[in-house]
């Protein structure tokens, strides 16, 4: 995956069997080791989550955290500043347990949806938006017995449910 700032290019690597997990490389130099294996790295995206015009590094962990006894899902977002990369956000959780995560382009930024687990068992769709520091809750939808996300597309995203799928414009409408 790469990284974009101005002219310079990271390489990002994410090796869950590594320890540290995340490499990050700049012109085949590593400039970065993060993300301890035992936090179980599972999925690494990019981003500009605040708006800014410059790219960020946002991890999918599944660990414990210091509000939570439990393993949860949770994100941590890191800057790169041309030369380094830094810690952006290491958020203990979301509003809630999600299973996946992708990241979709708004106009003040990308926002980061999530398929969230209810205490039920049954799944809806979140949408978290940067507010200054960390990510804020947008909107929520759906209330499914079973949901994957699909797919991406210019401003939507498809979740599909045991009723099929269900195509979402970011501003949470269906």
């Amino acid at each position: 995956m790469l990284l974009h700032r101005g002219p310079q290019t990271v390489e990002i690597d994410l090796n869950a069997r590594k320890n540290p997990a995340v490499t990050a490389k700049l012109g085949g130099r590593v400039i970065w080791r993060g993300i301890r294996k035992d936090w179980d790295p599972w999925k690494i995206a990019i981003a500009d989550v605040d708006g800014d015009g410059i790219q960020d590094l946002v991890v999918g962990l599944y660990m414990h955290t210091r509000h939570s006894p439990h393993r949860i899902h949770t994100l941590y977002v890191y800057g790169f500043d041309g030369t380094a990369i830094y810690p952006k956000w290491r958020g203990s959780r979301l509003a809630r347990d999600f299973v996946d995560f992708f990241v979709a382009k708004s106009p003040k930024g990308n926002d980061i949806l999530t398929l969230d687990r209810l205490l039920d068992g049954r799944f809806a769709l979140s949408c978290y938006a940067w507010s200054g520091f960390g990510l804020t809750k947008e909107w929520e939808s759906g209330h499914w017995k079973r949901a994957r996300l699909l797919a991406i597309g210019r401003g939507f995203v498809t979740v599909v449910t045991e009723d099929g799928p269900v195509k979402f414009s970011l501003a949470g409408h269906s």
